[in-house]
């Protein structure tokens, strides 16, 4: 009987230790949604864009796509390349709760050559300036090459 018993506490502390820890999962992560809602945030469609092969003197352009999924407005601050050889153009700097908009980003291959990536970096009025970084990679190969001791 005293087995039966102590093994029916066990049950009932293994319960409530379970509904409380449940519970406090639950607080966890209704806090963090209503912290992420009552900010801007910006979500890319995606980050990264690889266009494969391409040769030299080439102009290579993508559209980048993003939301604010945040519940205040969201503005952009300022946008800026990696190199002199790419460029960013914002589609708007104000975006609405749900709005969207668009970077429309172009890499010259100039005279570049082999495995190549150029970033991207947009920022916006987060807590503390976020910034995301969009990539534009791939291969750059020559037209010709010239071997002069061959």
């Amino acid at each position: 009987m005293n087995i039966h018993k102590l093994y029916l506490s066990i049950v009932i502390i293994f319960l409530y230790m379970a509904a409380f820890l449940s519970s406090c999962a639950t607080i966890t992560s209704v806090s963090k949604q209503s912290d992420t809602a009552s900010k801007p945030y910006l979500a890319f469609d995606e980050l990264v864009y690889d266009f494969g092969i391409a040769g030299q003197e080439e102009k290579i352009t993508h559209t980048f796509r993003f939301t604010n999924v945040g519940s205040v407005p969201l503005k952009i601050t300022r946008v800026s390349t990696s190199c002199g050889c790419a460029a960013a153009l914002l589609s708007s700097t104000d975006i609405p709760p749900g709005g969207s908009g668009e970077v429309r980003a172009t890499f010259e291959t100039r005279r570049y050559e082999g495995r190549q990536e150029k970033t991207i970096s947009v920022y916006y009025n987060a807590h503390d300036e976020q910034e995301i970084k969009l990539t534009i990679q791939g291969l750059i190969k020559a037209e010709v090459a010239v071997d002069p001791l061959g």
